[in-house]
């Protein structure tokens, strides 16, 4: 019986202790969903997520001797099947292949408007060891194989999808921008920004999260238009765009909505200095295409409730959600870390510097695998972590 007690005891320290008030947690079903709400405290002590970083490609500096190996504006990481690491320089209109340990192989793609050529791609996303790759101006997707010979293009009917994530090989998921004319009303529309469950032909099957604005009176709506998701290994975790509910969607990969997740919550205001950092980041993306768009400031008085998530290996969602922030914590990147619908525990990763609100033009992190890939855009540097 001793022994029998010491195992037990045991295993609930290697996979995290639970709180003394028990359940921090209820279920309940709202409208028909399942929904998990929890408090916020952790049910397990103990648990730590530390990368550690093994590697880093720098897009430039004067120990670069092929040219054809640079990049400059880092935005988009994919695998293939064999782990080759795919990066994207949106600045060069260009697909730079390394080895899974960093070594340079190839580049492929070029700017321009012929068969394999783009203008500013957004991002790429590897299918079936076929390299999707956006051309926002030509509206079409272009496809290469993992050597870089250019296969096809996809012609779209309307915008190019943005932000996109692999599902599977068969569906990716990423949101579809549409401006319908108001009818009667000269220069006025009305927006359209919905995340969207794919096709590989890039068709929707599905909409996930629906936004729309009118366009008058013109605003600033960049924080309004996207909302974080993440892709696990069976679900999709759709997070709702709230400054004062914390609340995650979970569907299956048809579009099917399995249950919600809502955690305890306060709203936080923004900063003077967060406000002016997140505009200073939207002025800078902007410079990046080299125009001078005269775009109104973002004069939001509170932060989202939710500004990230993630999915890792072990199947755990990690979202990074607001936090009240003072000199201790002012550049922590902190997660919230669920399992099953269940808060397990807050913890810090020492990745990437963090913010309680989207930087356009910024740091962002990738889970791949076994790894992080973390892509620094203003300094052109992408960092693989083992974790």
């Amino acid at each position: 019986m001793k022994r029998l007690i010491f195992l037990l005891v045991f295993l609930g320290l290697i996979s995290g202790v639970l709180h003394p008030d028990g359940k921090n947690y209820i279920i309940e079903e709202v409208n028909g969903v399942k929904v998990y709400k929890n408090q916020d405290k952790p049910s397990v002590e103990g648990l730590v997520i530390s990368p550690r970083k093994i590697f880093e490609i720098r897009g430039t500096g004067v120990d670069i001797k092929d040219k054809a190996r640079e990049f400059e504006w880092p935005r988009s990481v994919d695998i293939d099947s064999k782990g080759n690491i795919f990066i994207l320089d949106t600045q060069s209109a260009s697909i730079k292949k390394f080895s899974q340990d960093g070594t340079f192989i190839t580049t492929f793609g070029r700017r321009g408007s012929g068969p394999d050529e783009m203008s500013y791609p957004p991002y790429i996303v590897i299918l079936n060891d076929v390299v999707y790759a956006a051309d926002p101006y030509e509206k079409r997707i272009l496809k290469f194989d993992t050597a870089g010979k250019y296969l096809d293009n996809i012609k779209l009917k309307t915008s190019t999808p943005n932000f996109v994530q692999k599902i599977n090989d068969d569906k990716v998921i990423g949101y579809l921008s549409q401006d319908i004319p108001d009818e009667g009303k000269e220069d006025s529309f009305t927006s359209f920004f919905n995340l969207h469950l794919m096709n590989n032909q890039f068709e929707s099957i599905a909409i996930l999260n629906e936004y729309k604005r009118e366009s008058n009176p013109a605003k600033n709506d960049f924080i309004d238009r996207y909302t974080a998701y993440a892709i696990g290994t069976d679900k999709i975790f759709v997070a709702e765009n709230s400054e004062t509910r914390y609340r995650i969607n979970v569907f299956d990969f048809n579009g099917k909505q399995l249950y919600a997740i809502e955690k305890e919550y306060t709203a936080i205001k923004f900063s003077k200095e967060e406000l002016e950092e997140l505009n200073t980041s939207l002025k800078n993306f902007y410079k990046r295409f080299q125009v001078s768009a005269n775009v109104p400031p973002i004069e939001a008085e509170h932060k989202k409730a939710i500004s990230g998530i993630y999915c890792d290996k072990e199947g755990q969602l990690l979202v990074a959600s607001s936090v009240e922030r003072n000199e201790n914590n002012r550049w922590d990147f902190l997660v919230d870390v669920f399992k099953d619908g269940v808060f397990l525990k807050k913890v810090k990763l020492d990745i990437l510097k963090g913010h309680d609100y989207v930087k356009i033009h910024d740091e962002k992190i990738f889970f791949k695998g076994n790894r992080i890939y973390h892509v620094d855009e203003p300094t052109s540097i992408v960092s693989a972590f083992e974790y």
